[in-house]
Parts: C-alpha cells; structure tokens; sequence
C-alpha cells in the first residue's frame, strides 16, 4: 500500500513542477515578440515566445545528437535531436549565438544529405537554394526544465559558439492550458496518495481479552452448548428437568412411575392393630 502511495505522491510533485513551468512560461509570453534576428541578438528581451526575421540558416552548419535508452544493459530505443545554426547574415562573422531544434522531417533528411556530401563542391553547388535560406523563425526558447545541459554542453563543443547561446524549438508555442491540466492531476495524486497513506496506516481495533481464569468454556447464559466432554454427566438419580413454573403456580400432578411391581397404584396398607397396654 505504501509503495502506490509513495508513487502517486512522486508522480504528482513532478506533474506540478511541470505543469507550473509551462504554466508560468504562457503566463509571461501572451504573443510572440517580433524583431530581427540580428537587433534581437545584440539586446534578446525577456520574452520565451519569439518571431525572429532575416535568420541566415546554413542546413550544412548543423548536428544530431543521439541519446539512447537502455535496460538491464540493453539498447532498448534512441532518440535524435537535431539542431541548426542561426546567423545575422551570409558571411556573419560573430559566433553562434542561437541553435533551431528542428523537428521537420524534411529539414532532417536535408541535413543528412549535407553530411553524406561533405565537401562534394559539385553537389553544394546544385543544391545552393536548399542549403541557403533567409528565412523568418518562430519558435519558443527552451528555459529551466526544458533545457538539456548536456545537449548544451555537446553544441558548445562545435566551436564558434557563444557560452550563453539559446536554443529555439522551431513552430513551439507556449501550452498553459497543458500547464493547467498538469498542475489539476499533480494535485490530485498528492491528495491521493497521502489519503492512500494514512489510511494504510490505521491500526486495527484492540482486541478484547478475556480476565485471568478464564477457560475456553463461553460464559453461561449466552446460548452456547459446551463442547462435547467439558461437563460431567449427570448423576443416575438426577430429575429431569420439568417445565417452567410461574410463582404462585402450583405444580402440575406428576403421573405414577413404574416401579418394581406391576403398573398402576399402589395397594392401600390396612390398618394394623395396637398392642395391649400394660
């Protein structure tokens, strides 16, 4: 019992700390903010929710990181995250400052044509309009939970990149309404499972002894026939037992008993003469 209290408890303190991060994050952000890359990059506002202009997006200038999932030692899926770098203009010279996680299948399969044709010239130059795009953005910067400090610590490893850059979830927008529903069933299992507990807990009620001296014989009175064996038998000349007098009643006219001679009542004694006085 306790083990599925401990469990909705824990389960519930997660879904509010998620659900109140993503509540807070569409609280702040109540559109996107819209600017330039290149102004947004010199001054970035306190603003998550982002619709950034005149992005240069090199797809050649990107990487997938895996991370797998095992048990018991054992590769059980893997997951790809892939990412591209942002740039204010062709030939930018300042380090990344801002990566798109893209989850676009088509922009994924372009990355791993550019990385099949790394330094194929010939390749690079058919397909120039593909690799090259200014584009506008839109998107969600990944802030607290939803941040990966490995992730961040791979991307940083490229080089030319900023200590402080941001990661942008391409076509994200803040969800306050899954936030809402989140912090409504942590609430619930906590409820849940601290009910769960104390109720797991409650002792049962304290059995009743019987006083010192007592057999395994129950109480007269109580209607309970004595096991076989506990009372000795009756005497051979005991009476029966007749039935219930009222008080002030007098008893019923017992029938003659049989006795040693033949049945019926018993023959009147004649009166026997005295003798002589002296």
């Amino acid at each position: 019992m306790w083990r599925i209290s401990l469990a909705l408890i824990i389960g519930g303190i997660a879904a509010l700390v998620f659900g109140g991060h993503k509540l807070m994050v569409a609280m702040r952000n109540s559109s996107p903010v819209q600017m330039k890359y290149a102004d947004w990059r010199k001054a970035p506002p306190d603003s998550e929710w982002l619709e950034l202009s005149d992005v240069h997006i090199d797809w050649s200038a990107s990487a997938r990181i895996d991370t797998q999932h095992t048990r018991k030692g054992v590769v059980t899926s893997t997951d790809h995250d892939y990412y591209v770098a942002c740039w204010a203009s062709d030939d930018d010279p300042e380090p990344v400052c801002a990566f798109l996680h893209v989850d676009d299948a088509d922009k994924q399969q372009l990355m791993e044509q550019c990385w099949d044709h790394d330094g194929d010239d010939a390749w690079l130059t058919a397909n120039i309009d593909r690799v090259y795009e200014v584009k506008t953005v839109r998107g969600l910067v990944q802030t607290g939970l939803d941040l990966s400090s490995e992730d961040q610590k791979l991307l940083r490893d490229m080089g030319h990149v900023q200590n402080d850059f941001r990661i942008i979830e391409l076509n994200k927008e803040p969800e306050g309404g899954f936030g809402a529903i989140l912090i409504v069933v942590g609430i619930l299992c906590v409820l849940g499972g601290g009910a769960t507990f104390f109720v797991g807990r409650k002792k049962p009620g304290k059995p009743h002894y019987p006083p010192t001296g007592y057999t395994n014989a129950p109480p007269p009175g109580h209607g309970h026939m004595p096991p076989p064996g506990a009372m000795p038998p009756a005497a051979p000349n005991a009476m029966q037992a007749g039935p219930a007098r009222m008080p002030g009643q007098r008893p019923a006219p017992r029938p003659p008993q049989p006795g040693p001679g033949p049945a019926g009542p018993r023959p009147v004694r004649p009166p026997q003469p005295r003798p002589p006085q002296v």
